[in-house]
């Protein structure tokens, strides 16, 4: 592989442990993605070919800013990767409905995991700081901590989704013996939950009086939530207890507001509206952007290793604060890919960061809740 890339993703992987602060974060960060991207249009014939066809053509040596964003849809049609196929570990497949071409981002064992190491480093600073634990610092001997389930099938169900396999390696890198899968893939292919162990391991942990970190998508939630309704099945989750959830329907449930989901959540499990941790990610990037709280969705911000950046489709520049317009990352975690990923959701500009208020009207549907293979 490219020596090149190796020694930038070192860098990331530097950037990742300990980010720069003040103004040598911003500097530090547009040095690296410009040098990623220069890089990436040389060694990654897809992304050439879309510099190449686009209007703009950056030139030898410029920043990050002059590059054009890859959007996810390309995803479905060309590998934009950097990887020869022989040195392929494992590809995750965006999801949606059955009907639909799936993007692909593949991997090998570097790639896989510098990606590991953002995924982690992102969930550790913004669901497991909630219950007190340092970013980075493995559960002490003796002290099990959170009980951390996930409504999701595991990751040998489930061997194509980034969402499981960044569930996977938080569970075995904090979870202890005793973090549980609680879903599985049922006839269609479509993820559902063991509704009867998830209601088992709730009841046990408040009777252990143990708090819990529980994952799962928006469908995955609304699945146990009506479960609940259906038995009158209520409980107060002991102290330090979160929640996160990914977002994602596909047609496998009936769709809830955000904020009628947190509600149902809260009222069946005795949380409150900051104990829930919204997490925003796809299969194109290598990172993660987290919300928490009421409201539409909440704010999302990424880790200083990813920036999001609120465009106007139009005018081709960025949104004044308060304005809408699409959603773009720089993610410097994407070394092996393409670091400008363009999204079609569409968002309010709230400074560095964006409340995501929906699709655009051409896109097509995504979220992790129906999963292409």
């Amino acid at each position: 592989m490219p020596p090149e890339l190796s020694t930038i993703a070192a860098e990331v992987l530097a950037f990742i442990e300990e980010p720069p602060e003040g103004a040598a974060l911003r500097r530090a960060f547009d040095d690296i993605a410009a040098r990623l991207l220069s890089a990436q249009r040389r060694l990654n014939p897809a992304f050439a070919a879309w510099c190449d066809g686009s209007r703009t053509r950056p030139a030898e040596g410029a920043g990050a800013e002059a590059y054009p964003a890859v959007p996810t849809e390309a995803f479905k049609h060309a590998d934009f990767t950097c990887i020869r196929p022989a040195d392929v570990t494992a590809e995750f497949h965006s999801s949606g409905t059955t009907a639909q071409v799936p993007s692909r981002h593949r991997h090998h064992a570097e790639s896989l995991a510098l990606y590991g190491r953002s995924a982690l480093r992102g969930f550790e600073r913004h669901v497991l700081a909630r219950q007190g634990f340092r970013a980075g610092d493995p559960l002490p001997e003796n002290c099990p901590g959170a009980r951390m389930l996930s409504l999701t099938p595991s990751a040998s169900d489930a061997p194509r989704s980034s969402l499981v396999h960044m569930l996977a390696s938080a569970m075995h890198a904090h979870g202890g013996g005793d973090a549980r899968f609680l879903g599985r893939r049922g006839g269609d292919g479509g993820w559902e939950v063991d509704v009867e162990s998830a209601l088992e391991c709730l009841d046990a942990a408040v009777e252990e009086g143990r708090s819990v970190c529980a994952m799962g998508t928006a469908f995955n939630w609304v699945h146990l939530v009506d479960a609940m309704d259906a038995r009158g099945w209520t409980t107060r989750l002991p102290a330090g207890s979160c929640l996160m959830e990914t977002g994602g329907y596909k047609g496998r449930s009936r769709e809830l507001s955000r904020e009628d989901l947190h509600a149902a959540i809260q009222q069946h499990l005795g949380l409150e509206p900051h104990d829930i941790i919204t997490e925003y990610g796809m299969t194109e990037l290598s990172s993660q952007a987290y919300a928490r709280g009421p409201g539409r969705g909440g704010v999302f911000r990424f880790l200083p290793w990813a920036r999001a950046r609120v465009m106007s489709p139009e005018a081709g520049h960025e949104v004044a604060d308060g304005e809408v317009g699409i959603v773009e990352v720089i993610d410097l975690a994407n070394v092996w890919s393409v670091a400008a990923i363009r999204t079609s959701d569409l968002a309010i500009r709230r400074g560095d960061a964006f409340e995501l208020v929906g699709r655009a009207a051409t896109a097509e549907p995504r979220g992790c809740s129906r999963m292409s293979a």
